[in-house]
């Protein structure tokens, strides 16, 4: 099979861009891997219950909910 230079040359260089946006995704990661990510919503009584997962870790942080906190609209918004 016969490859023109300016095929093989494209060719080239889109394989570089891949090379490129492949280490970028691979830094990305690695920096979101620190990152906390909320995971759940969930109201109880008077008690508001966020929770955020961290490196495997969970962590549950309780407020005090109010009678306007529109927790399902939280959820849909937040957590799609």
């Amino acid at each position: 099979m016969f490859i023109s230079r300016k095929k093989l040359a494209a060719l080239e260089a889109a394989h570089a861009e891949l090379h490129k946006t492949m280490n970028e995704v691979v830094e990305n990661a690695a920096k979101l891997r620190d990152n906390a990510f909320l995971i759940g919503i969930e109201k109880s009584g008077r008690v508001l219950k966020f929770t955020f997962v961290r490196n495997g870790e969970f962590t549950v942080i309780e407020t005090y909910a109010t009678m306007g906190d529109d927790v399902e609209g939280w959820k849909n918004r937040l957590l799609g």
